[in-house]
């Protein structure tokens, strides 16, 4: 690929490289940044869901602090409106109730003692149409509800004997009971007021139960001031209206009991008393399921949530939730809002951002042409003088030399015309070797050639070429006229050569007479010298018995003095054996002296034993006086043996030397006689050398004069070449083939190898 193109496309690379690493990094932070912002929407909507259910939680602990104080004052007005009427007290005479169980249902008939206000029962009033005494006048007066409860039994069941509660069917709920296992019924049982959520018949209310006692103090019944949770018009419309974002809104659920799962509050008629929990997403999860148990869990913390559900067009779409659950009411307040509704706040961004990266592209793809045609361009301006030196420079390589530089790219100033004006230099080099090279092909060696500088190769090459030749037609000539004179003398010396070699062959004949004889003399020395080391070799080996016979005596004498040293200790634990004997002995002695005559034959047996200890210690000491008198007999004649195993060791060492000495001789007797027989050889060959020396003489002589006409013949060719002077510029040469001249004779080492010479070639 031609340099232009390369320039253009490298240009075109790394600009389209640096383009892509850009809208690269570009696209990447793009989509970073959407998801940040997606990221941070949704987190934007989850705050603002936090909010809106924090909100309704606050207004509904606001809603229950103050409905709580008004059951305060309406209770006292309960219990003023009840003074007023007379004090509740129990008639001897009873009346007939049909008892409903309000949780079971169950119907139980049952007499109880009217209840008397003052002297007037209240009655079995169920008609709202017909005044019932006090919770009428408190329902008119407050709009609570309020109860008279009559108590049953021991167990603490209060049935409701006077009451402005409603039941299902638009009739007073008079007749129903709360069972004794509630703990309303337990805590007016314990004399205690019951104050909070309490379900009532058919709904739930916020309640205030307070025990009615008797003149004796017992209880025997209960009054009732409540208000229905939902009964407050304000608070549920609030909730209803409730919104978030653009189609959110508030759901509240019932989270225990019977009621969970229920809707009690949603903007939807349609959901008002359905129950939820059951009904499953597209995905399986059960999710209001798991919010009511997620924000019990959470003691009242809001709990996020996200799922999909099916949206307006029926199509399934996120939603994200915050629920908290409201204790005093058993509520799960529950605040929703689909993701569709926040999205147009990502929108507008996310079509800034494609707006600025269509601009980035359209940017990008103009610098990107810009930069294409401006590499093209300057690839040009540079290519075609380029393309232009490498043309010239393709010529001189292929060996033309004809073609003459541009002007025009010698006189640049940048690089081109540093290579321009290299080429010019490489141009006339090589005209000027090229010149010099047909010179030398001519003959003429006075031709001058100078070395461009000191790393010119070629230049160096031709010169030292030049100089070689030089040398080499001087030598030449030398050794021609060396080779003429040197062939006379040549044949001279080979007539002399034969006389000598026939002088040489009779000298020869009597020096082999006199070796001859000498040789039969030394074969008898040899001879004589072999025996006399024979017999020395056997007095050697006979004196080195004699050593190791003595040596071994040597060790059983030290082996005899150890084993007499054995022998004395052992006699020493003898005598020590007798000696704790006869303290045995005396130890009996002295036991059986206490023993009396019981102890007298033991006695003797004591003295008997001590006897022999002392006759064993006295043998003891006899047998170690006897063992070290024959320990220093031994060590006496240790020392004898070891003098005599020295002079047995100094007489073997003297006749090892002698038999040495006598063996030495012996191989130097026959060394003489081989060698003189190998003289007599020598002298055999030497004569029948010499015989052939006379006859190579002759031929000598024939090849000088051949040898005169090859040298003539030599003159001629060598005379072709020109040179100014031989001695002057011409380096010194020696072929390593020519034969010595007058002019190197005397330069060989005496190895008769070449050696090196001062101008550093081999001299023979």
């Amino acid at each position: 690929m031609k340099i232009g193109y390369k320039i253009t496309f490298l240009g075109t690379d790394l600009v389209l490289a640096v383009t892509l690493c850009v809208l690269t990094a570009m696209i990447i932070r793009q989509n970073l940044l959407a998801e940040r912002l997606a990221a941070m929407a949704k987190e934007d909507v989850v705050q603002e869901l936090m909010l809106a259910d924090s909100n309704v939680i606050n207004l509904l602990k606001t809603q229950n602090d103050t409905l709580l104080q008004d059951l305060e004052g309406q209770v006292n007005t309960s219990r003023m409106l009840l003074r007023k009427n007379g004090a509740p007290r129990l008639s001897e005479e009873t009346v007939a109730w049909n008892a409903v169980n309000q949780v079971s249902k169950q119907e139980t008939e049952i007499q109880l003692p009217k209840l008397l206000l003052g002297d007037e029962w209240i009655g079995k009033t169920d008609d709202f149409g017909t005044f019932s005494p006090v919770v009428d006048e408190l329902t008119a007066l407050t709009g609570t509800t309020c109860t008279i409860f009559q108590r049953m039994n021991d167990a603490g069941d209060m049935l409701r004997v006077a009451t402005s509660v409603k039941k299902l069917d638009g009739k007073r709920a008079v007749g129903t009971y709360i069972p004794g296992s509630s703990p309303v019924a337990r805590a007016l049982v314990d004399g205690q007021t019951y104050r909070g959520r309490a379900f009532v018949v058919n709904d739930w209310y916020l309640t205030v139960y307070e025990p009615i006692k008797n003149p004796e103090g017992r209880i025997i019944g209960a009054l009732y001031v409540g208000i229905k949770q939902t009964g407050v018009k304000a608070l549920m419309d609030a909730l209803r209206q409730t919104t978030v974002g653009k189609t959110g809104g508030l759901i509240v659920l019932g989270a225990e009991g019977r009621d969970e799962g229920k809707v009690i509050v949603s903007a939807d008629p349609a959901l008002a008393g359905k129950t939820l929990t059951g009904q499953k997403l597209p995905d399986g999860r059960d999710i209001y399921a798991e919010m009511i148990a997620k924000t019990k869990q959470n003691n009242g913390e809001p709990v996020n949530f996200s799922y999909s559900a099916a949206g307006k067009n029926g199509t399934p779409e996120p939603y994200l939730a915050s629920a908290s659950l409201f204790a005093p009411w058993g509520w799960t307040v529950i605040v929703s809002a689909p993701l569709s509704d926040y999205a147009a706040r990502v929108q507008h961004i996310t079509e800034e951002l494609d707006g600025m990266r269509s601009w980035v592209l359209m940017l990008s793809g103009f610098f990107a042409l810009v930069a294409v045609l401006a590499s093209f361009l300057f690839s040009r301006t540079l290519s075609n003088p380029v393309q232009a030196v490498v043309g010239s420079l393709e010529e001189l390589a292929n060996g033309d030399t004809r073609r003459d530089p541009d002007q025009k790219l010698v006189a640049r100033k940048d690089e081109i015309g540093i290579l321009a004006r290299s080429g010019v230099r490489l141009l006339l080099a090589q005209r000027e070797k090229t010149a010099a090279a047909k010179a030398i092909a001519r003959g003429d060696l006075d031709t001058k050639i100078t070395p461009a500088s000191d790393r010119d190769e070629l230049g160096k090459a031709l010169l030292e070429m030049l100089e070689n030749l030089r040398g080499l037609v001087s030598e030449i000539r030398r050794s021609a006229e060396g080779i003429a004179s040197s062939s006379h003398q040549v044949s001279a010396a080979t007539q002399a050569l034969s006389q000598g070699a026939t002088q040489q062959a009779a000298s020869l004949e009597e020096i082999t007479s006199s070796l001859t004889e000498i040789g039969s003399q030394t074969q008898a020395n040899a001879e004589h010298a072999v025996t006399a080391n024979r017999y020395t070799s056997e007095a050697s080996g006979n004196a080195v018995t004699g050593n190791d016979e003595m040596r071994r005596m040597l060790a059983a004498m030290s082996e005899i003095n150890d084993t007499s040293r054995n022998i004395g200790s052992i006699i020493k634990v003898v005598d020590e054996i007798a000696f704790q004997t006869n303290l045995l002995a005396l130890n009996a002695a002295v036991e059986a002296a206490r023993a009396g005559t019981h102890g007298k034959g033991f006695a003797v047996v004591a003295e008997e034993v001590r006897n022999l200890a002392g006759r064993s210690a006295k043998a003891a000491r006899e047998t170690a006086q006897l063992i070290e008198g024959s320990i220093a007999q031994v060590q006496q004649g240790s020392t004898l043996s070891d003098r005599t195993a020295a002079q047995l060791e100094a007489i073997s060492a003297a006749v090892a030397q002698a038999a040495e000495i006598t063996e030495d001789i012996a191989k130097a007797s026959s060394q003489q006689a081989d060698g003189i027989s190998q003289v007599n050889v020598g002298l055999a060959q030497i004569e029948q050398v010499t015989h052939q020396n006379t006859a190579s003489a002759e031929q000598t002589a024939a090849a000088a004069s051949e040898l005169d006409g090859q040298a003539r013949r030599l003159r001629e060719a060598v005379s072709r070449f020109r040179m100014t002077d031989d001695r002057d510029g011409a380096a010194q040469w020696t072929n390593r083939n020519a034969l010595p001249s007058s002019e190197n004779q005397g330069e060989d080492d005496e190895s008769g190898e070449p050696r090196e010479r001062e101008d550093g070639y081999a001299s023979w």
